[in-house]
């Protein structure tokens, strides 16, 4: 393989996983954000874990790719290969929490407002959404009159419903760039193999031998 599918590799590699990284923590951050305007972050604890974790190793994983840039051992790259492969994996599976598991997230929730240490949590969440109890109006928590009209699992339903929307977008652009990444690093290793078996057919000259000759 020429030089040139060397350069293209790693040109391919380092411009789509900078997107893919990006793109994969402005989405878990975007998660965090629209949890925050309605006053459920750190509600439902499994979720919360879950993404708090996943952001934490996905920087540390990523120092180690774009660290394994500058070494050409092609073992070293075959991690860097399975680490993106862990993060397309990441990226189908929030993916898919975010379609088919919405619901069970949104239940995560409820226990807020059957648990009395958890009264003044259920108020916010009242407060921030414009609801009144889980799914009836008339299980309100009494800390304040409520007067809203709506149950808060079909307000956080509602909302949660539309801003999912922009959590798929990010994460499939995600997806997409780990993808091309992924394509990227399998040139490098490609074009790491050539090397190394053309190095190996090239005979190698003693450094004492006999001199050159010259044609008369």
């Amino acid at each position: 393989m020429p030089k040139s599918s060397k350069s293209k590799g790693i040109i391919i590699f380092t411009i789509f996983t900078i997107s893919a990284a990006t793109l994969t923590i402005m989405g878990l951050y975007y998660i965090f954000e629209v949890f925050d305007k309605r006053d459920i972050s750190g509600v439902n604890l499994s979720f919360d874990k879950f993404i708090r974790a996943s952001c934490i190793l996905i920087i540390i994983t990523e120092i180690f790719v774009f660290a394994s840039i500058c070494l050409k051992y092609k073992y070293v790259r075959f991690v860097s290969l399975i680490f993106i492969g862990c993060f397309i994996c990441f990226d189908i599976f929030v993916i898919y929490e975010c379609i088919a598991k919405r619901s069970s997230i949104i239940n995560g929730f409820e226990y807020v407002f059957f648990t009395d240490n958890y009264e003044k949590k259920a108020h916010e969440i009242q407060k921030s959404s414009h609801c009144c109890g889980w799914e009836n109006i008339s299980e309100a928590v009494e800390y304040t009159d409520c007067t809203y009209v709506i149950p808060c699992k079909i307000s956080l339903t509602n909302y949660l419903k539309k801003k999912s929307i922009s959590f798929i977008i990010l994460f499939i652009l995600a997806l997409i760039s780990n993808c091309l990444s992924f394509y990227g690093e399998i040139v490098m290793i490609q074009t790491l193999f050539d090397l190394s078996n053309k190095y190996k057919e090239v005979p190698q000259n003693d450094p004492v031998g006999d001199p050159p000759r010259y044609a008369i």
